[in-house]
């Protein structure tokens, strides 16, 4: 039994300390990468709200040029019109 000792007690002594070493980067790499995919998916939040203002700007602007609204009431006049009329 005392050679299968020596060895468990030198696997223990060489082995061991490597896998903790390891799981301690494993570890520090998994934390690293959690706050650069944290600052990642805040900043994208931020672009994607920026795009939205812009949309919502931009359909404004069109909606403006476009006079729908005027135009969407002139047709329902039209469309009562002819509706009294028929």
């Amino acid at each position: 039994m005392g050679m299968i000792d020596d060895i468990r007690k030198l696997l223990q002594d060489l082995i061991s300390p490597e896998f903790k070493a390891l799981q301690a980067q494993v570890k520090a790499n998994d934390d690293a990468s959690k706050q650069r995919d944290d600052a990642l998916s805040a900043k994208m939040d931020r672009k994607f709200e920026m795009v939205i203002a812009k949309m919502d700007a931009n359909h404004a602007t069109i909606l403006n040029a476009l006079n729908i609204d005027k135009r969407v009431e002139a047709i329902e006049r039209q469309t009562m019109a002819s509706a009294r009329t028929s």
